[in-house]
């Protein structure tokens, strides 16, 4: 049965976004692109100001929270769950 071919575009939508969904929902492995690498080399930092201005404060430090992470991961299995915080 004949298929008429999709159109393809030289720019893909990550290359004008530089969001990369390529393979999110899919099993299959997707080659390293530029997007890719741009993504994931980008900073991340984040400005807190206008929620610590409604009075938000962080329960632990970064620091604190970095140790306690590393920590757990050092001591369980991959998968385990996380236990319950009341």
């Amino acid at each position: 049965m004949w298929r008429r071919p999709s159109p393809r575009s030289p720019i893909s939508p990550a290359d004008l976004t530089g969001i990369d969904f390529t393979g999110v929902n899919s099993l299959c492995s997707f080659p390293i692109t530029a997007a890719r690498i741009e993504k994931f080399n980008r900073s991340t930092n984040f400005d807190a100001s206008k929620i610590r201005d409604e009075g938000f404060e962080q329960p632990v430090s970064n620091e604190e929270a970095l140790r306690k992470t590393v920590e757990w991961h050092l001591h369980h299995e991959y998968g385990e769950s996380l236990p319950a915080v009341a």
